[in-house]
């Protein structure tokens, strides 16, 4: 993976454990391993997972440019 891959990953993968921590609890499923499994199989999580990629991917350099320098550098030390 490029560099800027690794970052999308990142992101993807923090966003989706919010995600997924926030639809658990507005379905009003207990939070254990069990129910994120359960959502984590589900069709809304396909779709959500579909729009936070989507949306990451589309608005990259955007979000990037959001970033002051020592954001940056604290991004960059996590893939050093």
């Amino acid at each position: 993976l490029t560099h800027d891959e690794r970052i999308k990953e990142l992101l993807i993968g923090f966003n989706s454990y919010f995600m997924v921590k926030a639809a658990i609890q507005l379905r009003g499923m207990p939070e254990h391993p069990r129910s994120v499994i359960e959502f984590m199989s589900s069709e809304d999580f396909t779709a959500l997972h579909d729009e936070l990629t989507n949306t990451v991917k589309d608005n990259y350099p955007v979000l990037m440019s959001c970033l002051d320098r020592k954001q940056k550098r604290k991004l960059e030390a996590l893939f050093a």
